[in-house]
C-alpha cells in the first residue's frame, strides 16, 4: 500500500518529483485553516480512508495526494491551483468547500487542461451554458439543494416564510433554488456578510413577522452562533428548515439540545442502508473515533468512482479517457443510487430529516425522501453525450 499525502506550502520551494509511471497525483485544495477547517478535516480523512479501503491504491495505481490550504481566500485558492497543475502536474484537482474558492481555483485548472472534480459545491454558473467537459460535481448543484429545501418546506406545510443567510454567490444560489421550489409566500429576505457573528437585531425582526417558517443558511461556526441565538429567544425550531450545509454532523456536536426539532435536508445520512455506506460509517468511526459528516461521505465517493472508471478504461489516466469513463461508469456510492446528468452534475436522492434527541445526543431522523433530483440547468448545457 502506498498513499502519499503531502501539504503544499505556497511560499516554499517546489516539492521533489516523487511520481512514478503508476502513480496517480491528486491535488486537494481546501480550507485547512479558517472557519471551514473542521469540514476540511472530515473531507481529507474520508478521502484517505476511501483509498485505504480500496487496498491503498486506485485501480492498481499508487496515489499521491497533495493538500493545499486555500485559507478561505480566493486569491490563495487560485495560486494553490496554479501550483498544483503547473509545478506538481497533478492528474486532477478537487477539494474546495466554499463556492468562492472553487470559482477562483477552477480557471487555472481549466487553462491547464486538467480535470476538476468538485466534491462539494456546484456553482450554478457551471451547470448551464458555461458547463465544461472537464468539470464534474460529486456534491450538489447549489440551486438544486436549495430546491430540495424549498420542497421540504412545502412538505412541512409552511405557507409563509422568512429567509435569512449569507450574502455570497453560493448562498444566493441556494436561496434562488429555494424560491423556485417553494409555492408559498416569501415575506422577507435578510442576507448578511460572512463576517457577521451577532444576529440579535435580525432575529428580533424575524419574531415580529407573520410567518410560519424560517429558511436559513449559515454554515460552520457562524451557523452555530446563529442557532444558539435563535434558541435563546425561544424560536420554535420545528418551524426552521435548512440544509446539512447549515447544520452538519460537526455543528451538531457544538449546538445545544434546544435545536431538536430543526428540519434539515441532506443528500446523505449515516442510516442509509447499503453495503458501501455501512462499511464507510463503521470504518470511519473505528479509524477516527467520530461519526462522519455528509461532507465526508461526498469525499469518500471520489476515490471509489476513480477506481471504477480507471478499471473500466484499462487504467488510462489521460484526461479525455478518464473523463469519458467517469461519465458513464457505475460505482457503489455511499449515497446509494447516483449518476451524472448531461452537464456532469449529480442525479441523486435528498432526504428530509428532523433533529431528534436520543440517549446518545442529537441525531438525524429521516422523515421523507426526495428521489432522483437533478438541476434544472442541465438542459442548457451544450455538452452532448
Amino acid at each position: 500500500m502506498k498513499i502519499r499525502t503531502l501539504f503544499l506550502a505556497l511560499a516554499s520551494a517546489s516539492l521533489p518529483a516523487l511520481a512514478s509511471a503508476a502513480e496517480l497525483k491528486i491535488g486537494f485544495v481546501t480550507s485547512v485553516t479558517g472557519s471551514q477547517a473542521p469540514v476540511a478535516r472530515d473531507m481529507i480523512d474520508a478521502f484517505n480512508l476511501s483509498i485505504k479501503n480500496l487496498g491503498g491504491k486506485i485501480a492498481g495505481n499508487d496515489v499521491k495526494v497533495i493538500v493545499a490550504d486555500d485559507q478561505e481566500k480566493p486569491d490563495v485558492a487560485r495560486q494553490a491551483a496554479e501550483r498544483l497543475v503547473e509545478r506538481e502536474r497533478v492528474d486532477l484537482v478537487t477539494g474546495p468547500i466554499i463556492t468562492n474558492m472553487l470559482l477562483a481555483a477552477a480557471k487555472p485548472v481549466s487553462d491547464a487542461k486538467r480535470l476538476f472534480v468538485s466534491i462539494n459545491s456546484g456553482p450554478s454558473d457551471f451547470a448551464g451554458e458555461k458547463c465544461s467537459r472537464n468539470f464534474f460535481v460529486l456534491g450538489f448543484e447549489n440551486q438544486t439543494i436549495g430546491r430540495a429545501t424549498g420542497m421540504a418546506a412545502k412538505e412541512l406545510g409552511f405557507s409563509k416564510v422568512a429567509m435569512m443567510g449569507w450574502n455570497t454567490p453560493g448562498a444566493r444560489d441556494l436561496a434562488t433554488g429555494f424560491k423556485q421550489a417553494f409555492p408559498g409566500t416569501v415575506v422577507k429576505e435578510i442576507y448578511t456578510p460572512p463576517s457577521q457573528q451577532d444576529f440579535a437585531a435580525e432575529i428580533t425582526s424575524l419574531k415580529a413577522l407573520d410567518v410560519d417558517g424560517l429558511y436559513y443558511f449559515y454554515p460552520s461556526q457562524v451557523g452555530v452562533n446563529f442557532l444558539k441565538q435563535l434558541t435563546q429567544v425561544g424560536y420554535a425550531m420545528d418551524r426552521v428548515v435548512g440544509s446539512y450545509l447549515a447544520l452538519d454532523h460537526i455543528m451538531l456536536t457544538q449546538v445545544g439540545p434546544e435545536v431538536a426539532g430543526t428540519n434539515v435536508v441532506s443528500l446523505w445520512t449515516e442510516q442509509l442502508d447499503n453495503p458501501e455506506n455501512k462499511r464507510f460509517v463503521t470504518s470511519f468511526r473505528e479509524t477516527y473515533g467520530r461519526t462522519p459528516s455528509a461532507f465526508a461521505a461526498q469525499a469518500y465517493d471520489l476515490p471509489v468512482i476513480l477506481d471504477a472508471a480507471l478499471r473500466r478504461n484499462g487504467g488510462k489516466t489521460e484526461m479525455n479517457a478518464l473523463r469519458e469513463a467517469m461519465k458513464t461508469t457505475p460505482f457503489p456510492s455511499v449515497r446509494g443510487a447516483f449518476s451524472f446528468a448531461s452537464n456532469q452534475f449529480p442525479i441523486q436522492n435528498f432526504y428530509v430529516t428532523k433533529i431528534e434527541r436520543s440517549n446518545t445526543g442529537l441525531s438525524y431522523a429521516v422523515k421523507a425522501t426526495l428521489p432522483n433530483l437533478k438541476d434544472e440547468l442541465a438542459e442548457k448545457c451544450p455538452i452532448k453525450d
